[in-house]
């Protein structure tokens, strides 16, 4: 079976969740091009997790205006600007920062700079398993990231799907363990969508 077109599929999840293994085998088994998160363009990230008081804002206004461009491709898309917007700067930031985040959002939808996909992928795995991933991992931008964080984070990503996808086209992963079971699955909606 061959799609009619190239969708846009977003993979939206926390850090760990397991977007990047779940986009490489999505785009190996259905040949639709492959954009993995941009992280080469934050540059004030690290920064940020070391002194998040002086970089936390910085640091999101690099990966929002990274992220308005990424999200424009077709094909699968791994981390959202609804994941920066909606997720981490609702976490990181103060709320009058959040704020500033969230109209710089609304004035790019406004000025369609934000494209909406075919179909959003949430991976929603365990809290617990997500922080261990993270602490096997070993990055060291990451060394601070605690349980807390990740539950408030994975509750973030919740009620943001709760609140804006459900009239929109999107499933939801929580077994993310056997990335080739959850590819099976996604598969099968993807195809039922394009073709």
């Amino acid at each position: 079976m061959e799609l009619q077109r190239v969708p846009r599929i977003h993979l939206r999840g926390v850090l760990g969740s397991g977007k990047t293994t779940l986009a490489e085998l999505l785009a190996k088994h259905t040949n639709l091009p492959l954009n993995l998160e941009p992280t080469e363009k934050y540059e004030l990230l690290a920064q940020a997790y070391k002194d998040p008081i002086n970089y936390r804002y910085r640091a999101q206004i690099e990966i929002f205006e990274a992220l308005v461009a990424h999200q424009q491709q077709a094909g699968i898309v791994e981390t959202t600007l609804e994941d920066s917007v909606f997720v981490f700067s609702k976490h990181y930031l103060c709320a009058q920062e959040y704020q500033e985040i969230e109209a710089l959002y609304v004035r790019a939808s406004y000025e369609n700079a934000v494209s909406s996909p075919d179909i959003t992928i949430f991976l929603e795995p365990d809290p617990e398993l997500v922080f261990r991933r993270i602490q096997m991992r070993r990055r060291t931008m990451e060394s601070g990231v605690t349980l807390e964080t990740v539950k408030r984070l994975c509750s973030l990503l919740s009620q943001d799907r709760e609140a804006h996808y459900l009239r929109k086209p999107h499933l939801v992963i929580t077994n993310t363990l056997d990335p080739e079971l959850t590819f099976y699955e996604i598969e099968a909606q993807i195809y039922s969508t394009f073709v």
